[in-house]
């Protein structure tokens, strides 16, 4: 899937999302908020829906300024505002519900995919086919881990093969442990 070009027009997204991303820019979210403003994106209410190709427009002026640690915390506050189902008790269990969260969090057409596949006792790989930055996407993986770490454990993300969708590939895959 094409970085930061929504697969389907027309799709949007609730204002959460837009949040964190503010959020996630810490001292320069005033920065964060003129750039959705230029990409006509303004007066955010969390359960606002607002047009994907904006928040990724804006996504691409952050990401171009600012580079890959800035869209990995943004990434990482995603899950911070995300309400996830109650019957979510593991790290195992919330990475495969990630596709569905992040369904739940986009509408009205095709947005991308998150599919993992448990590979042994505490890892996997998550294919990803979404118009977000890979840093993006690890961090809000990352985040999700995190969320249902059990204490003394370590959360780890890779890129599993070659194939990068920064490079062209249609998907990324990420090798998962916790």
């Amino acid at each position: 899937m094409p970085l930061f070009k929504s697969p389907t027009p027309g799709v949007v997204i609730f204002g959460t999302s837009i949040l964190s991303m503010v959020d996630g820019m810490g001292a320069f979210k005033n920065n964060a908020l003129n750039i959705l403003e230029e990409n006509g994106i303004k007066n955010i209410k969390p359960n606002g829906l607002y047009s994907q190709q904006k928040f990724l427009n804006s996504l691409k002026v952050i990401y171009e300024k600012l580079g890959d640690v800035t869209i990995k915390v943004i990434g990482m506050k995603i899950p911070e505002k995300v309400q996830l189902p109650p019957s979510i008790e593991s790290t195992e269990q919330v990475l495969n519900s990630i596709d569905r969260i992040y369904s739940m969090n986009h509408k009205g057409g095709e947005c991308g995919s998150y599919k993992f596949t448990k590979t042994g006792k505490d890892e996997g790989i998550m294919v990803v086919d979404t118009p977000y930055p890979c840093s993006f996407d690890m961090g809000l993986i990352e985040a999700f881990m995190n969320k249902f770490r059990e204490d003394g454990s370590i959360t780890f993300i890779k890129h599993f093969s070659e194939e990068c969708r920064m490079k062209g590939a249609s998907t990324c895959e990420y090798k998962v442990k916790w």
